[in-house]
């Protein structure tokens, strides 16, 4: 679904004078595109509400919207128009539906641990909800002092969904999946001392009977293209919980660590808060991809200052955001950065880090690694995985020759697809600029 196809369908609905649906492809297509605006955390209390106005107020920004004017407006308008009126729908004919309507459908398996928990009391504590532990987010008596928001208020709503999404709890204690670990192992040879590391802590979790496993920060240090970024993705997953990516290249200021005050235009919560609300867990892992460039301006506070609280269980524990001015329990999130180098990191930094070096990719591993290629590639393509050419005795010398110059998996990538194309095409590619590393 493309943003011009939904206000198209909006805007012939609205035309049609139709009612609403609540089972429609439409109604699902508008729920959906709301989650992808403002998260699925933060929207499925909205979506849920029988009052439409927090909901409207947000897409539209306070502006005075009509129906009629709702094409000239925008797509936000649009949306905003449908929600009003399906919610008017919905009170007028509530005793009339069917069960089954009456509330949104049951979320899949998969997308189950993303999806906003039930409300709880504000007295809950930790407990068991359809096999999973559910936590607080926000400490016991942690209330915000009530400082002023921006001048127009468009601050109030998303911190009203935010707060109201998380004030419920989180799922935490995702089980940590022992063959995808094995798995990881085959696929990223180069990453044995790091898959080794969580393999450990895996046996001890299973040894101890632990529920509320916290990993220990980890570093992942060597050199450029050889895939820490992705692999600290997987590993999340492998680990039961969601990644959330951090960029930290020219990264300067403390603020998209620990939130901007509401006052300010695109005030924006604390890096944990955007962490609960996109994954939906009260444990996930937080990439903090190419910490060792993060910027060291201290305008609004340097950005890895900011960090050091988090990296401590403890600390981590009463964690204040500065948009919702709430304190949140961070104490479980799991944290692995990557860098080049520790050389221009922070001592107070890098001693709150397991740093693992990892190595190169070298020839034994280049087996694996075309193995990923042609997954990647083959998913790209949306074709099976037998639809692309397997490493021959021809591909593996030209790949080899290139390995002894750099072990740059990004590098490696596009010499073989630029082969992969090529056989396809009838050609082939100049020895000379595979060994090079041309790009093709």
């Amino acid at each position: 679904m493309t943003r011009a196809s939904l206000t198209g369908r909006l805007t012939a609905f609205f035309a049609s004078g139709a009612p609403c649906d609540p089972t429609s492809a439409l109604h699902a297509d508008v729920r959906r595109f709301i989650g992808s605006l403002i998260g699925a955390a933060a929207a499925e209390p909205l979506l849920t509400a029988s009052d439409s106005t927090p909901l409207v107020n947000l897409l539209s920004g306070f502006t005075p919207i009509s129906e009629e004017a709702a094409e000239a407006k925008g797509e936000l308008v649009l949306v905003a128009n449908y929600w009003r009126r399906f919610c008017a729908w919905q009170a007028e004919n509530f005793d009339a539906l069917e069960p089954s309507k009456k509330s949104a459908p049951e979320p899949s398996e998969a997308k189950r641990r993303t999806a906003a928990p039930s409300p709880r009391s504000d007295s809950a504590t930790t407990k068991e909800r359809s096999g999973e532990i559910v936590v607080p987010i926000f400490v016991d008596g942690a209330q915000g002092r009530g400082r002023m928001c921006s001048a127009d208020g468009s601050s109030d709503e998303r911190r009203a969904a935010m707060i109201e999404a998380l004030s419920r709890g989180l799922p935490a204690g995702g089980a940590v999946d022992r063959s995808r670990l094995e798995a990881l192992g085959v696929r990223y040879p180069w990453f044995a001392e790091a898959i080794d590391a969580y393999r450990e802590a895996a046996e001890l979790v299973e040894l101890f009977r632990a529920k509320d496993y916290r990993p220990p920060a980890t570093l992942l240090v060597g050199p450029p293209g050889i895939g820490k970024s992705s692999f600290a993705a997987v590993l999340a997953e492998a680990l039961g919980r969601g990644a959330f990516a951090q960029p930290m290249a020219a990264l300067s200021e403390g603020m998209t660590i620990v939130g901007s005050n509401p006052v300010y235009s695109g005030a924006q919560a604390s890096l944990p808060v955007r962490a609960f609300l996109e994954t939906g867990q009260a444990d996930p892992m937080i990439v903090l991809d190419e910490i060792d460039k993060t910027g060291t301006s201290a305008h609004h506070g340097q950005a890895l200052d900011a960090l050091l609280p988090l990296l401590e269980p403890t600390t981590a524990g009463n964690f204040r955001d500065a948009f919702l001015d709430r304190a949140v329990d961070a104490s479980r999130i799991g944290w692995i950065a990557t860098a080049n180098s520790v050389s221009d990191l922070p001592l107070a930094l890098s001693s709150r880090l397991r740093v693992i070096v990892c190595r190169e990719p070298g020839r034994d591993d280049l087996d694996a690694i075309v193995a990923g290629f042609r997954e990647q590639f083959a998913r790209e393509l949306g074709a099976p995985a037998d639809a692309v050419p397997e490493l021959d005795e021809v591909l593996r010398a030209r790949l080899l020759a290139a390995l002894k110059h750099s072990g740059d998996i990004r590098k490696l990538r596009r010499i073989w697809r630029g082969e992969i194309i090529a056989r396809k095409r009838g050609g082939a590619m100049r020895l000379e600029a595979v060994v090079s590393g041309e790009e093709v």
